[in-house]
């Protein structure tokens, strides 16, 4: 049209998937692993959001053509300081699936002697489709006594013949390490190369869709400072029926499979200290704010006052988040099992009342995770029903005593 003045301040490509490549939002994240930010622009509609969700003209079925624009779109970078050879670069990463490195999180396992739960959890994550992709880093700790050496040997073994990944990486300790230490040499590592990682414990296993929902929510939330880490596991309670996909959680950290950024490991690492705990018993609005929020990690967090391994993740995140106003996303159905609750995990006692729960919990198998959606006031309603659910229980008499020992701590 002739009478159109274009001001070219948009550059939109639509992704077909079935003819293309590759999907938009993998395209999304390979760019940007190699440097070429891109926007999806505009994703989500707005009909998709909560308060219109109910609305029958905002269903997707009467709308076929806006939501298949919003989940096509990608708008490429476009500004008068690109030039020919950076041009040819984007350009070659979008049309050849070999235009570069495609970096996905590595994925980071400490591991010492447990074979068959190292291998279940292994060949778990070899069935997500972004594995093949991804660089798997292990540290295999030195077997601290003779009756952790089978174990340890079978896990060797096995790593040197295993395929699946883009890369995997084995660092073999020369002498024992211990768990705390070999999880914070191992990040350390990671941590030199790249700027977000997968982190999981040796007894887990995963559904399908763990390694696109974890990449996918460390692209989507990496702006959100408040945002600590993309958890795969859900706690057992009901959840809201509704349009959500996924629920901010705050009052409790899981490290059975997440994935975080190089900045908030180490702003965590370096904020959740001993000193940091002192701090917080000494003041009574932070002592009550925790207290208020939950108990249980209330009466744990005493300890870490002194505790020489106190390290990020854990009670430790979950205290954390309380106290500075942080949050990890959680899927509403688990992508991760943890497999520990036959006593040989720690702190796993298959005589304990959660246990049962944990055991039977079902992964959620889709191949594929839907899109973030979530409400914070839904959000807020799912940290109260997990607090007063079984994973928020305590024992009255530890919790009486910290109480105590806060306020004589304060005289």
């Amino acid at each position: 049209d002739s009478s159109v003045t274009y001001n070219y301040s948009y550059f939109p490509i639509f992704i077909d998937s079935e003819k293309f490549w590759t999907t938009r939002d993998d395209l999304f994240i390979n760019l940007r692993a190699n440097g070429i930010l891109s926007r999806r622009y505009f994703y989500p509609l707005i009909s998709n959001f909560k308060p219109y969700q109910h609305i029958p003209s905002a269903s997707r079925e009467n709308l076929p053509v806006a939501n298949k624009m919003a989940d096509s779109v990608l708008c490429l970078p476009i500004h008068h300081l690109l030039n020919d050879e950076q041009l040819k670069r984007i350009v070659s990463f979008v049309l050849n699936p070999n235009g570069g490195v495609l970096m996905y999180s590595p994925i980071c396992i400490p591991t010492l002697c447990r074979a068959d739960k190292f291998k279940n959890l292994v060949e778990s994550l070899k069935k997500c489709n972004e594995a093949k992709d991804s660089e798997l880093f292990v540290a295999l700790d030195y077997p601290p006594a003779q009756r952790y050496e089978e174990g340890c040997s079978q896990i060797d073994e096995y790593l040197k013949t295993l395929s699946g990944f883009k890369a995997v990486n084995v660092i073999r300790r020369s002498e024992n390490m211990g768990a705390i230490e070999n999880i914070k040499s191992l990040l350390a590592t990671v941590c030199e190369n790249y700027d977000r990682f997968i982190f999981t414990e040796d007894d887990n296993i995963f559904a399908p869709a763990f390694l696109e929902y974890v990449n996918s929510g460390l692209d989507y939330f990496e702006g959100d400072k408040n945002c600590e880490s993309i958890s795969g596991f859900s706690y057992p309670v009901q959840m809201p029926e509704s349009g959500t996909t996924v629920i901010k959680m705050q009052r409790y950290f899981s490290d059975w499979g997440f994935g975080t950024w190089r900045d908030r490991y180490f702003e965590a690492r370096d904020t959740l200290t001993n000193d940091f705990f002192k701090k917080v018993y000494k003041s009574p609005s932070l002592a009550k704010k925790l207290r208020k929020s939950s108990k249980k990690n209330y009466t744990r967090a005493w300890a870490f006052m002194s505790d020489p391994n106190v390290r990020p993740y854990d009670y430790t995140n979950s205290c954390g988040q309380i106290l500075l106003d942080r949050y990890s996303i959680m899927p509403k159905k688990t992508l991760v099992k943890n497999t520990g609750w036959d006593n040989s995990g720690v702190h796993c006692d298959e005589a304990s009342p959660i246990a049962k729960l944990f055991m039977e919990q079902e992964l959620d198998m889709r191949e594929h995770f839907e899109n973030f959606v979530f409400d914070d006031a839904e959000s807020e309603k799912v940290n109260a029903i997990v607090d007063k659910s079984m994973i928020g229980s305590y024992d009255r008499i530890p919790y009486l005593k910290t109480r105590v020992k806060e306020i004589l701590n304060r005289l």
